[in-house]
């Protein structure tokens, strides 16, 4: 008679963890996290270009593709080399707040996909930055790149923000890759009731993958649903913009600064406000980047105002002209800057385009409003304000 075998105790058998649990661990970062990882990366970049600054700021003021190159460069070679197998997907600011740059099997990835992904993060915020020299064509079609990589930003923040099942960015999909939290990420288990040796590949935990989430469709419609709005709601107020001669007055004298060659940017806007009843001047306000370097700032105002009130003689009907001198070393992600403003009226910069003789640098003759008024006076008063 067979003696018979008792069943085995479920609880003392050995057990693997499947790879997809009935209650699935979220190994996806959270916004705060990443957020807080890049804040720290921007700083050491910031760090690391203060120095260049220092010692080349009038190189970058006056040559701004070259500061725009050297952004890029440092912050291609950094975020590729440090999120790829190579720095074993952890930038400074990913090791500190314990997270990693994953395929979905949870294995760093290579440095062909690492630069991928850059380049679908920093594309828009680099080429938003450059600026098409032309007529008000140009300048119409300059503003649609401009609209296009906003709007490419703005879904990448969007996806970072709200895409809480695969926490992954517009960049992230397009590599197929993931940021997950380093302490959640599990490490294959052998059997431990296996005899001493190699282990056996067989008795190895299933390699689990990041997520079994997709990405929620909603999202999708969201992105579409606004990119439509948006593009409707431009292509209908378009035609009222153009046929607005103050946005094309504006857009004549930030295209005739251009291409006069004193500027390499020029940002051209008009501000009326108004609080609760009282009257606050009308400004136009015209910030340029310099061409080169000039020792009298004064001048060198004068003649952007020339060439302003050439393009626009009444100045859009303005209460005051101000010129900003703008030194901005931009790399793209960071920019240092430090900005100079001198403001007078329109009939005030006439007398000091007169006395500085910048209306010989190729803008047209100007006269002042008032013929009897005394200029020698009033032009003490004006260059006294400059120089205070």
């Amino acid at each position: 008679m067979e003696a018979e075998i008792p069943a085995p105790d479920a609880a003392a058998q050995p057990t693997l963890s499947p790879p997809y649990p009935e209650n699935e661990v979220r190994y996806i970062s959270g916004f705060w996290r990443r957020f807080l990882a890049f804040s720290l990366d921007m700083f050491l970049l910031l760090l690391a270009l203060s120095y260049p600054v220092y010692r080349w700021s009038q190189i970058f003021f006056l040559h701004p593709g070259r500061a725009l190159l050297v952004g890029f460069t440092n912050a291609f070679i950094y975020f590729v080399i440090m999120n790829s197998r190579v720095g074993h997907g952890q930038t400074v600011g990913k090791r500190a707040t314990g997270i990693r740059v994953v395929d979905i099997h949870g294995d760093t990835i290579s440095p062909a996909r690492s630069a991928l992904r850059f380049l679908m993060f920093a594309t828009p915020f680099f080429l938003i930055k450059v600026t098409f020299i032309g007529d008000e064509t140009i300048a119409a079609v300059d503003t649609l790149i401009g609209w296009v990589f906003t709007a490419w930003i703005l879904i990448d923040v969007y996806l970072f923000a709200f895409n809480r099942r695969t926490g992954q960015s517009l960049h992230d999909l397009v590599a197929a890759s993931y940021v997950i939290e380093t302490s959640r990420w599990p490490a294959p288990q052998v059997n431990v009731q296996d005899p001493p040796g190699p282990p056996n590949p067989a008795d190895l935990n299933p390699s689990p993958i990041v997520t079994s989430q997709r990405v929620w469709l909603g999202h999708g419609k969201t992105i579409l649903v606004g990119l439509t709005a948006s593009l409707v709601f431009a292509m209908a107020i378009w035609p009222e913009i153009l046929s607005k001669s103050s946005y094309l007055e504006l857009m004549r004298i930030q295209q005739a600064v251009l291409r006069s060659g004193k500027a390499q940017r020029v940002g051209v806007q008009m501000t009326i406000r108004n609080w609760k009843g009282n009257h606050i001047p009308k400004r136009l306000q015209v910030t340029f980047v310099p061409s080169k370097d000039v020792a009298d700032e004064v001048k060198q105002a004068a003649e952007i105002a020339a060439i302003v009130l050439e393009a626009s003689p009444n100045a859009l009907g303005a209460d005051f002209l101000d010129i900003s001198n703008m030194r901005a070393a931009d790399f793209g992600f960071l920019q240092y800057s430090a900005k100079r403003t001198i403001s007078h009226t329109p009939e005030q910069w006439k007398i000091v385009i007169l006395a500085t003789g910048a209306a010989k640098e190729g803008s047209a003759e100007l006269r002042p409003g008032d013929p009897n008024s005394d200029l020698k006076i009033r032009l003490g008063l004006l260059m006294s304000a400059c120089t205070g």
